[in-house]
Parts: C-alpha cells; sequence; structure tokens
C-alpha cells in the first residue's frame, strides 16, 4: 500500500515483486481508510511514523486488527492504533519499555536491516581522492545534517581535533544560502576561538550517487556521531564504506541505532559511554 502520490524507482520495484499493490496517495484520509479497510488485512506494516509526507492519521482509522511499526520513524509512535515495534535490546533496553507505547517485539542481534545499493565494494582506486595514508593528520567526518550538531557534541569534536591535529568534513544542510552561511561562519569562528586554523573545517555538498557518496566516506578516518539524532543509514553507509563510526548512545531510541549495528560487528570499542 502506498500512501504517497510519488511514483520513484522503489515503488516501481516494490510494485513489480508484489501480488497487490495499492496506490491511496490521491485519497482522501476517509476514501483511503476504506480502500484499504476492504483488503481485510490481518497485520498493516506501518513504515512511515511521525515523518514528512506520511499519512500516520489513518493509523487513527482501525485499518487493520493489529499494526507493527517499523524503521521509518525512530521512536514510538506514542498513540494506542499501533499494536507492536520491531526493535533490539540495544536501541530499546527492556529497562525503558515504559518509554513506549507499543508492545515490543525483539529482533536479534540487530532491528535495522541494510541493503546497499552497490553490491560490491566500489573501485576506490577510480577518480578516488588521496589515501589515508598520504595525508599527515587525520580527517574526521560527519556526514549528518548540521541541525543534529549541539553544542556540547561540537565542543568536544573541537577537543579531538585539538588534540589530534586533524580536520573535520561537514556535509552542507538543506537550508537556505544564507543560514548556511550563518552556521558555517559560527562553527569556523567557534574553531578559531578553540585555537584551531581555518583549514580544520570544511563543507562539502552531497553528492549525486551512492557511489561517490561512499568513495567520499572511505577517505576519511573516522566518522564522529552525533548524540540526541544519531546517524543511522548514513553510518551503515560509513561502515560499508570501511570508515569506522564512534558513537555516544543517550537513552532515546533516535541516539541508538549505531550502537545497535557496532555491537552486531562486533566493533563494541567504538560506542563511548562518555564525553570523554
Amino acid at each position: 500500500i502506498s500512501s504517497t502520490q510519488d511514483v520513484d524507482h522503489v515503488a516501481k520495484e516494490v510494485e513489480s515483486n508484489v501480488d497487490h499493490f495499492v496506490r491511496v496517495g490521491h485519497l482522501d484520509d476517509e476514501r483511503a481508510a476504506r480502500e484499504v479497510q476492504s483488503l481485510q488485512l490481518d497485520l498493516l506494516v506501518e513504515l512511515g511514523g511521525h515523518t514528512r509526507g506520511s499519512r500516520f492519521r489513518l493509523l487513527a482509522l482501525h485499518l487493520a486488527p493489529l499494526v507493527l511499526h517499523f524503521q521509518g520513524f525512530a521512536d514510538s509512535m506514542g498513540c494506542d492504533s499501533v499494536s507492536f515495534m520491531l526493535v533490539d535490546q540495544v536501541v530499546a533496553p527492556p529497562e525503558l519499555r515504559s518509554l513506549y507505547s507499543e508492545h515490543l517485539v525483539y529482533l536479534s542481534p540487530s532491528y535495522h536491516f541494510y541493503a546497499p545499493e552497490l553490491n560490491r565494494f566500489p573501485d576506490w582506486n577510480a577518480d578516488a581522492p588521496p589515501p589515508r595514508s598520504s595525508q599527515k593528520y587525520p580527517l574526521f567526518d560527519s556526514q549528518v545534517s548540521p541541525d543534529r550538531i549541539q553544542e556540547h557534541v561540537w565542543q568536544t569534536w573541537l577537543r579531538v581535533l585539538r588534540g589530534s591535529q586533524g580536520s573535520i568534513r561537514l556535509r552542507q544542510g538543506q537550508n537556505s544560502r544564507e543560514e548556511h552561511e550563518l552556521l558555517e561562519s559560527n562553527l569556523r569562528a567557534s574553531a578559531s576561538l578553540a585555537g584551531l586554523p581555518p583549514s580544520s573545517v570544511s563543507f562539502v555538498q552531497q553528492l549525486p550517487s551512492k557511489e561517490h557518496h561512499l568513495r567520499r566516506l572511505a577517505s576519511a578516518d573516522l566518522f564522529l556521531d552525533t548524540d540526541a539524532y544519531s546517524a543511522h543509514s548514513t553510518s551503515l553507509d560509513a561502515l560499508w564504506a570501511g570508515l569506522p563510526v564512534l558513537t555516544f548512545p543517550r537513552e532515546s531510541f533516535a541516539s541508538r541505532p549505531p550502537s545497535s549495528f557496532l555491537l552486531a560487528l562486533g566493533m563494541g570499542e567504538l560506542v563511548a559511554r562518555g564525553a570523554e
């Protein structure tokens, strides 16, 4: 069931691999609900959650006896119309069950799946950046949305840069040009106050293809994760590219997926227990 009006390559691929593909994006909530109810589903898997473009209000119209919330929104839905949520014991520790309105269904070792668009490691030697060994000082990367970088996280990163004489590469956000220029100016000024040269902070644009994105990640030495809302699929991209991810989990689900991935991969030493 597709609840949006988008017809992209993902929707087409799904449609070609299922027996029935129902589009309700063009219908209002009441008509869409009737269409879904007519299918007499036993279980509805909800993937959108409280995200932009999601039709989560439809869930209140009792589309199926059981509704399962999975992956698209990194937290509890916080409503009675969702029955279950797929998690693991890292992202949703049993002692924090009270934070969730759903019944938690635990997968092991991790709740997340990752299917890279590239089925093999790309040829990093073709048009790739210089290898890390040719760089004198470490290059850190954090290809997360800049609005996830809180002040205490940024100050921790500046301490890392001072101690290592390294540099950090950040992703340009989707803000207006004026907002980005202000953000860049503020972060560079903060780095300067910390005694770091202007070259220690750089900003890069989103690349047009997954392969170029992975090549860029592979050219760094360590991915620095944010804490309140961590890198999810992006951290998996980094690991697929061979770039270690350093993460610092908090209590919330949104902060914990990279910890789940690292522990599942036997890389628990990269799950920090504190800012130091």
